[in-house]
């Protein structure tokens, strides 16, 4: 992209409505647009259009002498000839402009003596009270199968964990987290710290109790701050955002006795079914790429259980180039493993996820993983080292209340050796 090649003209306010572009201040306003656009969203009125046109920067200056009057032709004329513009774009060009309405004229100065205004569209800014307000309407939807009784089981957890009467909504809504509108239930739910069971806070013991009926977290929907948190928590196709907000307060100021409001929480947890992407996972597409090509895309997806973002670099083959261990989870099982993505040989193995081979063929119960490098004695914080001579680097795979393993490359494949101190 050139911008000594592109200039805009946009059409809002004056004598014209449609017709108010940027030469009527004398200056050519650049854009940053490859080709030449005509844009009909403009955000400052209904009746505008924006016209956006990749102009010759001579020519900008040229417009900039032209009455609002002579556009039109000078149009038909010179962007014929001197752009090779197509008629049929030329002829779309002139409707629009031509079904613009004419408004009276609110300036009686001339272009020349018109001072010299803002060419940004005016945006109509909505009270943020109130579309908040409407954001958290739920428009009565039924839900497609299998939702209904995760959204008793999602109801049943968030009640335990809470200990509190929690409020249930079925139907359309926009999430709160991201806006994007979903079919599916919404919990709510206010109550005090106080009487909470667990002591980490409304969205931590909601989470740990979504874990205990086997749901894993996404970090995706993880956010933390003074006033409040949030964090996702999916089975499969299935996602649960659990919000929480209350008053964080200064924490610097102690001269203030607590109120009854800084005591309070409200809790909100939104349930629907949401087909995670690889897109957004957080593994860079020059590591990823490879296991696309191969088609893994629509057998696993990866999982933010762990860690963002959910991979660990080593060289995992001897290569002598850098590999990556990508969590993954099996979209039709949900059985947990690891995608080894060989980046030398570009090829890519799997170690769980349902596969049968040497070592576990389900890694759910893992909470830890680790690089041992080839050439170290042990690794700071895991007790565990591998008793075979390592050719390349091995993954710890490991859980804190217990042992774990080690997947090891012996030239062909991995291997698994169970840890041993």
């Amino acid at each position: 992209m050139d911008l000594r090649y592109s200039a805009s003209a946009y059409m809002g306010v004056g004598s014209y409505r449609c017709l108010r572009p940027a030469w009527e201040i004398g200056v050519p306003r650049l854009e940053t647009l490859p080709d030449a656009v005509m844009n009909t969203s403009s955000e400052s009125a209904p009746l505008c259009t924006v016209l956006r046109l990749e102009l010759p920067k001579q020519s900008g200056s040229e417009l900039g002498h032209m009455r609002p009057t002579t556009v039109l032709g000078w149009l038909a004329s010179n962007f014929v000839v001197h752009q090779g513009l197509r008629m049929c774009q030329v002829l779309t060009l002139l409707l629009q402009i031509s079904g613009c309405r004419v408004h009276p004229k609110q300036n009686p100065q001339g272009p020349a003596d018109a001072p010299v205004q803002s060419t940004t569209p005016t945006v109509n800014r909505v009270d943020s009270t109130k579309a908040a307000s409407v954001d958290r309407l739920v428009q009565p939807e039924a839900l497609s199968e299998g939702l209904p009784e995760n959204c008793d089981t999602a109801l049943a957890t968030t009640r335990q964990a809470l200990r509190i009467d929690v409020k249930r909504e079925d139907g359309n809504f926009r999430d709160s987290f991201r806006g994007i509108p979903h079919v599916g239930c919404r919990l709510s739910a206010e109550g005090a710290f106080a009487t909470l069971p667990d002591s980490a806070g409304p969205v931590a013991a909601i989470e740990a109790a979504f874990q205990r009926h086997g749901w894993r977290s996404d970090l995706r929907y993880e956010a933390d701050g003074p006033d409040g948190s949030d964090v996702g928590v999916r089975r499969r196709d299935l996602l649960c955002v659990i919000q929480g907000r209350w008053e964080g307060g200064d924490d610097e100021d102690t001269t203030q006795p607590s109120t009854e409001t800084d005591n309070g929480y409200q809790a909100i947890v939104e349930c629907f079914r949401d087909v995670p992407s690889n897109k957004d996972a957080g593994v860079p597409d020059s590591i990823w790429h490879i296991a696309s090509a191969a088609g893994l895309d629509s057998v696993y997806t990866i999982s933010l259980r762990l860690q963002y973002p959910p991979y660990l670099d080593g060289d995992f083959d001897g290569d002598g180039v850098s590999d990556a261990a990508v969590l993954i989870e099996h979209r039709a099982s949900g059985k947990m493993g690891v995608a080894i993505v060989r980046r030398g040989s570009g090829r890519v193995s799997i170690v769980g996820a349902g596969i049968s081979g040497d070592g576990p063929h389900d890694l759910s119960w893992m909470d830890q993983w680790d690089v041992f490098h080839r050439g170290v004695s042990m690794v700071l914080g895991n007790p565990y080292r591998p008793t075979t001579h390592l050719i390349a680097d091995a993954l710890w795979i490991g859980r804190r209340d217990s042992a774990g393993g080690f997947f090891e490359w012996n030239g062909r494949e991995y291997s698994w050796e169970a840890g041993r101190r």
